[in-house]
């Protein structure tokens, strides 16, 4: 919303603030930090501050890279799936 408004710099302190709070509280939202610091990017980067962009979005990409493998790991060996077993046929009467 901010950075739609041209408002940079509230734009700015509300991603630092986003940001500030996943590192604290350690949550492993791969996820959610990633699209935190990509809104921080952008920020600087519609301010013309291109130099402190780029180190967010590298933090970014290396997110990106966790999120693609975990969910590459789901989708290969999917969790508490249930086993499937070999029904025998029902012998109908009159056969």
């Amino acid at each position: 919303m901010y950075i739609a408004t041209w408002r940079y710099k509230e734009a700015e302190a509300h991603f630092q603030r986003s940001l500030a709070i996943l590192e604290k509280a350690e949550l492993s939202d791969e996820r959610l930090t990633m699209q935190t610091l990509q809104g921080l990017a952008m920020t600087y980067i519609n301010e013309h501050d291109e130099t402190r962009a780029e180190p967010l979005l590298a933090r970014a990409e290396v997110n990106g890279k966790l999120i693609h493998e975990s969910e590459s790991a789901a989708i290969a060996k999917p969790a508490g799936r249930p086993q499937i077993e070999a029904v025998r046929p029902v012998n109908v009467v009159g056969e």
